[in-house]
């Protein structure tokens, strides 16, 4: 009841001006630690430095790691999306960094003075796990074999992907690496719900290989005809434009507890409420909806909660990874302006 009454409380909370936020580009700069504190040189701010640029050789600099100039993410994103040697005021090649600096960049380790943080990789963002995780090709879930079907889903949607390449297959089928078998195609037949996507069709759209994986019943949940169809399918166009000029991590799901209604031969759980949780990396936003298993009557923005909200219900921390003064930050803010609306 404390758990039913505190979703009721988010979705009833709607909030009624917004503005838009420009997408800045995000560049290939990585994020970089002094060995001694230090400030931006452009607002003088001292918290996530990032070097800029160290004088390549392609633009007559030496590769001497000092010549590295300090700026904050925000200063630093604010730059153009190539490589940008700043002090000598031109862009450069890809591959103009110093070799030793660039090996510390994607390992991890130091160079002179600096320290730098391994490169991450999909893998590292994935949520805490309280099933059994199982990584396909583009996608990785975490299946309840109590409630048979996946407690999240997590997927990447990235900017330089063309969409719609790959036509929808609709071969729903089991998948074979949950070790306890995933729910079938039986389970859902004359039971009066729809097989609903958790990573969507559309969002793997741009290979044969991601589309059909999109299909297996484990990426499936019972979800109302008039909700699949109306308001999720809303909110999966809303994400998928997000996408259109940035790289975000999408974790989606049902809430599951104590189900009081199932469907087919293997008691396949249905829901009363599903979530997303979007995690722009480039900008350092989060944003986090939770809605009713029916028909959506509200505008978009009414569903949106904070993501600490959201863990509570779930029982799942969706970003582990996060340094923890940045999660607080990201995961108690409920910040509907720093992101573009359609509706």
């Amino acid at each position: 009841m404390k758990k039913l009454l505190l979703i009721l409380s988010l979705i009833l909370f709607s909030v009624s001006s917004f503005a838009q936020s420009r997408y800045i580009s995000q560049t290939t700069k990585k994020v970089v630690y002094m060995s001694s504190n230090g400030v931006c040189q452009c607002c003088g701010d001292y918290e996530y430095l990032e070097y800029d640029h160290i004088e390549p050789y392609s633009c007559g600099g030496s590769s001497e790691a000092s010549n590295i100039q300090i700026l904050c993410r925000k200063c630093n994103r604010s730059k153009s999306n190539g490589c940008y040697c700043k002090i000598h005021d031109k862009k450069v090649g890809a591959g103009c960094c110093d070799e030793k600096v660039r090996a510390a960049l994607e390992e991890g380790g130091s160079s002179g003075n600096w320290t730098f943080e391994k490169k991450k990789v999909f893998s590292d963002f994935l949520p805490e796990s309280n099933g059994e995780l199982v990584n396909h090709t583009y996608y990785s879930l975490s299946y309840s074999e109590q409630h048979e079907q996946a407690e999240w889903v997590f997927y990447e949607i990235k900017k330089e992907r063309i969409l719609g390449l790959a036509s929808r297959t609709n071969n729903f089928r089991s998948d074979k690496k949950i070790s306890t078998n995933s729910a079938n195609l039986s389970d859902y037949k004359g039971a009066g719900y729809d097989r609903g996507h958790l990573a969507p069709a559309g969002d793997m759209s741009f290979n044969t290989t991601a589309m059909s994986e999109s299909f297996y019943m484990s990426n499936m949940s019972p979800q109302h005809p008039s909700f699949n169809r109306g308001i999720w399918k809303n909110l999966e166009s809303l994400v998928r434009k997000w996408g259109e000029n940035s790289n975000i991590y999408i974790v989606t799901g049902p809430v599951l507890d104590d189900c009081t209604s199932t469907i087919g031969i293997n008691n396949v759980c249905v829901p009363e409420y599903y979530y997303k949780v979007i995690y722009d990396r480039s900008e350092e936003k989060m944003i986090s909806f939770i809605l009713p298993n029916e028909k959506g009557t509200k505008m978009l923005k009414s569903y949106v909660c904070t993501t600490d909200s959201l863990e509570e219900i779930t029982n799942i921390d969706f970003f582990p990874i996060l340094e923890d003064k940045l999660e607080k930050k990201l995961q108690e803010a409920k910040d509907i302006s720093k992101w573009i609306w359609y509706e």
